[in-house]
């Protein structure tokens, strides 16, 4: 992507620490070669590989147990943008080989420091409000982080958390929250971010939270395309280029009524219930509990989810088939003080009524569908680390790929069923040569979307 002897990024800083040596801090940068960041949207840290050339001795001098910190400060030379800065700390090397007698690459596996340290903290206290206030506490009071969310959760807990780090604690909370249409939350960290994130899939999914808003445009805010035939052409926005692409299969529709989210029937124990009038049972049909409702806020010709009511046996579709029932405690209710039947205290995975029970059903469901099928697909990265603004994992992406039938008119080239929106679902940054003459930085996203174009 790049033209020889240009730098698409700057390395301004590689320093190790380590408190147990007597030196100072040690500048690698001299020795770096190669540094991947993954990002995921279910990890609330970030994890790195770096490579270095160790010609000096460094590894021996070292003597590298698995807790020294590595700082590592980098900037796109793109106009306006502003450095990124991440600590990480070693957790283990992944590889030692000689190539001669004096040299030797390393391979250091590196997680982000905030995802280290909660490592070092229990935490077993009570809590209590909303999830998304809960969680702000707790990596605010142990990680010393802020917190980046919507607050569109409703759900407000009282609960002691039961000997978990902090990072471990507030995933679990978050796995617990849903919006009022059954959207899940993610809390994830970013490569050029301070804070944690924690958003949900419908924030996420929305047409305002997509990078590159001009599909049809020729400007930097156009659609990312998929077209050898244009790749020596488009000199201009070579960053727009997508070099290759993967479609792989991720959860089959078989599997998913297996999990029993396309027609179920659910139970839930009340285990301080004293007849089976306290269980709550209800019926789950995808179609109608989440799918209908769905629709109206899937963005405009991208409103046809992986799973169609046509499917039938014996002339009953899928959704209708109580396929499976499954049976859960939900809790004992040990904080109900009051006699209502809707207004009362709950903990962690209680609901007050079945409307509420079924919106974890519709949350899990969502996010079954949503990874049936994921992209594997690597651009240019130079315009993804500007520093001053986040646009990776969690962020939606426009991308439009040409169709394959070669005799098809020019209204019909696109490929409506792979072009779309895309949410970025994972990512691999990867720098190389890093203190060479040439900079070469590529990005490698996992990306989902839950609609389909309408034929």
């Amino acid at each position: 992507m790049s033209e020889p002897n240009q730098k698409e990024y700057t390395l301004n800083e590689v320093v190790f620490q380590s408190p147990r040596m007597g030196f100072s801090d040690i500048d690698l940068m001299p020795s770096c070669t190669d540094l991947d960041v993954f990002e995921s949207v279910d990890k609330p840290y970030i994890t790195a590989k770096l490579i270095l050339l160790d010609t000096a001795g460094f590894l021996e001098n070292a003597d590298i147990l698995g807790g020294e910190k590595i700082t590592i400060a980098l900037q796109s030379n793109r106009p306006g943008t502003k450095e990124i800065r991440k600590t990480f700390f070693i957790t283990k090397i992944l590889k030692q080989e000689r190539t001669n007698d004096s040299v030797q690459v390393l391979m250091l596996h590196l997680i982000e420091d905030i995802g280290y340290e909660s490592n070092l903290f229990n935490v077993n206290r009570y809590y209590e409000g909303k999830g998304s206030e809960i969680i702000k506490k707790i990596v605010g009071e142990y990680l010393q982080t802020g917190l980046a969310t919507d607050e569109n959760d409703f759900q407000k807990f009282k609960l002691i958390i039961p000997n978990l780090t902090p990072i471990d604690a507030a995933s679990w909370i978050s796995k617990k929250l849903t919006t009022e249409f059954g959207y899940p939350y993610f809390l994830f960290s970013t490569l050029a971010g301070k804070k944690l994130s924690l958003k949900d899939l419908g924030t996420m999914l929305s047409p305002n939270n997509i990078i590159n808003p001009d599909p049809l445009g020729q400007g930097p805010n156009s659609t990312f395309i998929y077209s050898q035939a244009l790749a020596g052409k488009l000199t201009s926005h070579k960053e727009r280029l997508i070099s290759g692409f993967t479609v792989k299969n991720g959860e089959d529709l078989f599997t998913i009524i297996n999990k029993g989210f396309i027609g179920s029937k659910y139970t839930m124990i009340q285990a301080a219930g004293t007849d089976e009038a306290a269980d709550s049972t209800f019926d789950f049909d995808v179609v109608k509990d989440l799918l209908k409702p769905l629709i109206s806020t899937m963005p405009i010709g991208q409103n046809n989810p992986p799973y169609t009511p046509k499917f039938s046996h014996n002339g009953k579709p899928y959704n209708e088939l109580p396929s499976r029932h499954k049976t859960f405690i939900s809790g004992n209710y040990a904080w109900r003080t009051q006699s209502s039947e809707t207004e009362f205290d709950t903990g962690v995975g209680e609901e007050r009524d079945i409307a509420t029970y079924k919106l974890q059903i519709m949350k899990d469901a969502v996010e079954e569908l949503l990874k049936t099928e994921h992209m594997e697909m690597s651009v240019n990265g130079t315009s993804f680390i500007d520093g001053n603004i986040h646009s990776t994992i969690g962020n939606q992406i426009s991308c439009t790929f040409l169709s394959s039938v070669p005799e098809a008119k020019v209204s019909e080239q696109v490929d409506h069923k792979l072009s779309g929106n895309y949410l970025i679902y994972r990512t691999r940054h990867m720098f190389k040569s890093m203190n060479g003459m040439e900079s070469k930085y590529d990005l490698s996203m996992s990306c989902v979307k839950l609609g389909r174009r309408n034929f």
